[in-house]
């Protein structure tokens, strides 16, 4: 409600988002990550079925047939890919409504040299759910 303590926090908060251009990174920097996701669903058509979102908030769909007409869930693949980049130090979430949704959101400060590395993970681990 009206904790003064809360309340400096989030002000503080405010004017750190305001003073970095945290905003306008969050565009750039998910512009970057979602062109990596593009690459990735090129690179992975018969698993990635759709990538989506806006700015930092990111979502890969999969799906075990690639075709636009016949795009069936996979969540058993989400699952998997859910642990191989657990393996290699990337934490990333699941969601939709048949849980086939890759969920990732990372913070508003994340490095351009980051993302690069959550790519670069991403194309290991689908790498190894398609064999």
């Amino acid at each position: 409600g009206g904790n003064p303590v809360s309340c400096v926090a989030a002000k503080t908060t405010i004017e750190i988002i305001q003073r970095d251009h945290l905003q306008e990174r969050a565009k750039e920097m998910g512009d970057i990550l979602n062109n990596g996701l593009q690459q990735l669903q090129h690179k992975y058509p018969r698993t990635i079925g759709d990538v989506r979102g806006m700015g930092l908030m990111q979502a890969l769909e999969l799906v075990v047939d690639e075709t636009v007409q016949n795009r069936t869930p996979h969540p058993q693949a989400t699952l998997r890919l859910l642990e191989e980049t657990k393996k290699r130090g990337l934490l990333i979430g699941k969601g939709g409504l048949y849980g086939n949704v890759v969920r990732i959101a990372p913070p508003l400060t994340i490095q351009k040299d980051d993302i690069q590395e959550a790519i670069e993970i991403l194309d290991e681990s689908f790498a190894c759910i398609e064999k």
